[in-house]
């Protein structure tokens, strides 16, 4: 009887795709903050079923070009006083 482990995708380069939760915690923000930037086309992902996987390189990407999670508004909202 064999068991099957489950390894992380990997790139290429051997570095592994990170997931949605371990992407907001490197960039310290919410795990709905990256769903909301992967759904706009900020951060370019693969999917992987129903789930998100993302390149350290495209989160470089996403920081170099001059997006910071922890201070992004959605701009649909709107203010009530």
């Amino acid at each position: 009887m064999s068991t099957a482990t489950a390894t992380a995708p990997t790139l290429a380069t051997g570095e592994p795709y990170l997931s949605v939760k371990e992407c907001a915690a490197l960039l310290g923000c919410n795990s709905i903050t990256i769903r909301r930037a992967l759904h706009r086309g900020s951060i370019k992902s693969v999917r992987v079923g129903s789930l998100y996987r993302i390149s350290p390189q495209a989160v470089k990407n996403y920081l170099v070009a001059g997006n910071d999670p922890t201070t992004q508004i959605d701009p649909n909202l709107e203010r009530t006083n």
